[in-house]
């Protein structure tokens, strides 16, 4: 394959989507063939790249399946840098991209991938689209840490203070979570040595039917930074593996 070639699979065919907000960044990622489902990648990191390009080279590991991709920059990040950030405006921008992604796979079946904080901002994705699968990569279960900004603004010292401040488990995002999995099943992939994988537990024991949320947990590894190529090619092959057991092939597709 020529190099540049599989440079521009990685980053995928670049799209702005529309909202009040500002664009929204986004790189589509398409199968050969007919697609047999669409996913969205709400990232961890912010950037629809991430370290070593790990997202566009998830994207073509399931395209090579058959599932047309796409992955969005989320707010404040890359292209969607223009984009305010805050709670209330990521949720209201991502509900625009989830309208947009409702449309776009229009026919297929339609699945969510959130890792660390783009597992926050499923929510208003699962309110536009018919999602029929969830995937949290060590999903971002914690408190969020309190007013960093501000705290900017006074000095070293407070900045210090509030990022020493412990976190603990997000109760309010854990029940929500939860309770999508009463009509969506939900799969998580963490890491043995992720704090996520403590807090990931919460969640199943939240869930009405905790059949609904099945726990994979990789031994002897922390995922939540893939800061290790062995994290970031495991992280791949488990998503995709999970992706192949809840669609069909492209060659049923076909036929």
């Amino acid at each position: 394959m020529d190099a540049r070639k599989g440079v521009a699979e990685l980053n995928g065919k670049p799209v702005l989507i529309d909202t009040p907000l500002g664009p929204i960044g986004a790189g589509i990622t398409e199968p050969e063939g007919p697609p047999v489902a669409a996913a969205l990648v709400l990232p961890g990191g912010g950037r629809r790249t991430g370290p070593n390009r790990l997202w566009g080279r998830l994207a073509r590991a399931m395209a090579d399946s058959g599932v047309l991709v796409t992955r969005i920059d989320l707010p404040g990040h890359g292209d969607s840098d223009l984009v305010p950030t805050g709670r209330k405006d990521d949720l209201q921008a991502i509900g625009h991209v989830g309208r947009w992604f409702s449309e776009h796979a229009k026919g297929l079946d339609q699945l969510v991938v959130g890792g660390c904080y783009g597992s926050r901002l499923i929510g208003p994705v699962v309110e536009e689209a018919s999602v029929s699968r969830l995937a949290l990569i060590a999903p971002y279960l914690r408190t969020r840490y309190p007013n960093v900004k501000a705290a900017s603004r006074r000095g070293r010292a407070a900045r210090w203070m509030v990022r020493r401040r412990p976190s603990t488990l997000d109760t309010r995002m854990v029940r929500t979570l939860a309770g999508y999995s009463r009509r969506i099943p939900i799969w998580i992939l963490v890491g043995e040595h992720d704090v996520a994988a403590r807090y990931a537990v919460s969640l199943r024991d939240a869930a009405r039917d905790k059949g609904a949320v099945t726990i994979e947990t990789i031994e002897g590894l922390a995922i939540h930074t893939h800061s290790s190529a062995e994290s970031q090619e495991v992280t791949i092959r488990r998503v995709t593996e999970w992706m192949k057991r809840n669609v069909r092939g492209p060659e049923s597709a076909r036929r």
